[in-house]
């Protein structure tokens, strides 16, 4: 998992579903997919 604000940090986890647990704010939070396209230029802003 990448956040892409500041402070930008990474994360590695072993499912999404672990994401999910820790960062999903009671489902507040959503998980999404983005192609490869979406992704050029995030994160450099």
């Amino acid at each position: 998992m990448r956040w892409c604000r500041s402070p930008c940090s990474t994360g590695t986890y072993d499912s999404v579903q672990d994401v999910v647990s820790l960062h999903g704010h009671e489902g507040r939070t959503t998980v999404q997919w983005l192609d490869v396209p979406e992704l050029v230029g995030v994160g450099r802003g």
